[in-house]
């Protein structure tokens, strides 16, 4: 059977991309500029660098909820 390995790989290339997409997001704040965007989410990706793991979640999870709560950026739904 040929065509089980091949799903295999269709699979896993396609939840690859699915997570490497689930980063991506658009945020806004009503006094920030796009500078200030950069720097809280470098920060933040920092943080949520050293916490995912503990805590057992996606660091870009942890990443949107520091930028929402501790840095006070909406996400903006596309």
């Amino acid at each position: 059977m040929k065509t089980l390995p091949l799903i295999k790989t269709a699979l896993i290339i396609a939840l690859m991309t699915l997570g490497l997409t689930g980063c991506a997001a658009k945020y806004t704040h009503p006094t920030k500029t796009t500078q200030d965007f950069e720097r809280d989410r470098r920060d933040c990706q920092a943080i949520a660098e050293k916490t995912a793991a503990k805590k057992g979640v996606p660091v870009c999870e942890e990443t949107r909820d520091c930028l929402e709560t501790k840095k006070g950026w909406r996400r903006v739904l596309w």
